[in-house]
């Protein structure tokens, strides 16, 4: 008796693994959705530091990338590219330039802007553009009382931008150590 079961054991395990692994591989084969390609312009610094205007640049970007929705081209892959093509992006702020730029870049969107800083306040101003059709799909904008504040704008940004709505996430961070929640505006406030 435990012969017998011993024998259809080692006969039926073999199979049902093999039919386990194909399924497995299989499933693991099939696509998901190809999203659609942006590229994200290093932001025009207005009254801020190229540095610091880039260093957001890095921030949005990987802010776009963490929201699922799209494809985000590298700056390193944008450099190499457009160094191939001859193409120089200073001074490249216009939608048309940017148009231009996304057409080499082989993408769908590409989101321009700028940093700038007036007072005590930074503003970061965003304009995503169909490269197609060359129409500006969104503009947001978000300001922020001090540089700590600016991590947390370009995620609201990018959240806004990839689909979501004005009314999605409204964040606060406060002091040092940051303390920050996030609010639904369509949750209302029990004051």
């Amino acid at each position: 008796m435990k012969i017998q079961r011993f024998i259809k054991f080692t006969v039926f395990l073999p199979a049902i693994l093999t039919v386990l692994i194909t399924a497995g591989a299989s499933f693991s084969q099939t696509k998901e959705p190809s999203k659609p390609a942006i590229a994200i312009m290093d932001l025009e610094a207005r009254d801020v530091t190229s540095s610091e205007a880039s260093i957001v640049s890095d921030f949005l970007r990987e802010e776009f990338l963490k929201s699922g929705k799209w494809t985000v081209v590298e700056r390193s892959s944008m450099d190499k590219i457009l160094q191939e093509q001859k193409f120089q992006m200073t001074g490249c702020t216009t939608n048309e330039c940017a148009i231009e730029l996304g057409k080499i870049l082989n993408v769908s969107k590409i989101v321009v802007g700028n940093l700038s800083k007036l007072g005590g306040t930074y503003y970061l101003n965003l304009r995503l553009v169909d490269v197609e059709t060359a129409n500006v799909d969104r503009a947001e904008r978000e300001e922020v009382k001090s540089f700590d504040g600016i991590t947390g704008a370009c995620k609201n940004l990018a959240g806004k931008m990839s689909g979501g709505t004005k009314e999605d996430v409204f964040a606060v961070g406060v002091g040092y150590p940051y303390l920050s929640f996030k609010y639904r505006m369509s949750d209302g406030f029990n004051g």
